[in-house]
């Protein structure tokens, strides 16, 4: 199986591919309870736990979870806010 997290934090575009050992099985697959469908290939997941049901044509099931990891956020601090007049004019200061 193959997860892929999102991009970036706060992004809807986590997704997941299973792979089954073996194609010449016709499997169905299930997500949190939803239908079963043909399609291996979920996309737009947003961070969080998934449940998938695979069944195959004889009606014996395999279930698992998988988790959709959200990024770090992305933060950055520059310090506290200045305001520059009109005409003022403010010297930088050098970073170590």
């Amino acid at each position: 199986m193959e997860v892929n997290d999102p991009d970036c934090f706060g992004d809807l575009n986590g997704s997941m591919i299973i792979t089954p050992e073996d194609n010449s099985i016709p499997i169905v697959y299930a997500l949190d309870d939803q239908p079963f469908s043909g399609a291996n290939q979920f996309f737009n997941l947003s961070p969080g736990n998934y449940k998938i049901i695979a069944q195959d044509d004889s009606g014996c099931e395999w279930e698992s979870s998988v988790a959709i990891e959200a990024p770090m956020e992305l933060t950055v601090n520059l310090g506290d806010d200045q305001t520059i007049e009109l005409g003022d004019s403010k010297k930088k200061k050098k970073l170590d």
